[in-house]
């Protein structure tokens, strides 16, 4: 049985399950991949109006849009100029590129990836239950690539790896257990080219990172 993992990441005017989204992006990857990166062709990348999230009702606050206000003009571009949906429609878009990509690739199974799990899925199910639409994948396969990427270098430190020759990183259990973003200095860098001229904040931008790290670990682990 075939398999597709899958990376997506909103962008909102809040931090709250039900905060209006902006943008959403999306990207298939490939876990058994040898070459240099994972990365497929198959993205999905759209603008929300925020229109539609205030007339259903989405929530904004006040320290997110100070947030936006105070990232670089790349951020601030790659996601306002996005072409934009009604937040509904955007929604049944994801779906149906999901599926679109399963029949593609002839996948069984498809697991559906994000940075944590506190956000990104809350938000997709909130969208899911206002619209009573049904979610593009079972929560059996929501995968958080945060968790897997902090557990897998714990895991490495307790062996008894301490340095990643990639990057020449000496790190301990200790460090990565005092502050757990730590973990990331172990994972080798991304090619800056294939960040395709976004920055930090763009969700595309976030779904190449965040599914990049992943792979990472999974290499780790094989090796």
């Amino acid at each position: 049985m075939e398999h597709i993992d899958i990376t997506f990441d909103f962008e909102t005017c809040s931090t709250a399950p039900d905060a209006a989204p902006m943008q959403l992006a999306a990207i298939v990857w490939n876990r058994f991949a040898e070459g240099e990166h994972p990365f497929t062709e198959d993205t999905f990348n759209v603008g929300i109006d925020l229109r539609t999230c205030v007339v259903e009702g989405f929530a904004f606050d006040q320290d997110t849009v100070d947030f936006w206000s105070r990232q670089n003009e790349t951020a601030k571009q790659n996601v306002t100029e996005t072409e934009c949906y009604a937040v509904d429609t955007a929604f049944m878009q994801f779906c149906e590129w999901i599926e679109q990509m399963k029949k593609k690739y002839g996948a069984g199974t498809v697991c559906l990836w994000c940075q944590g799990q506190d956000f990104d899925f809350p938000i997709l199910k909130t969208i899911a239950r206002k619209f009573d639409l049904k979610m593009p994948v079972h929560q059996h396969y929501f995968r958080d690539c945060r968790t897997y990427v902090l557990e897998t270098v714990l895991t490495l430190l307790s062996a008894g790896n301490r340095t990643d020759k990639t990057n020449d990183t000496q790190l301990t259990l200790d460090d990565v257990l005092e502050k757990p973003m730590r973990a990331y200095d172990l994972i080798p860098k991304i090619n800056e080219d294939w960040l395709k001229g976004r920055s930090q904040h763009d969700a595309f931008y976030d779904c190449l990172r965040s599914t990049w790290s992943v792979w990472q670990c999974m290499k780790f682990l094989k090796r």
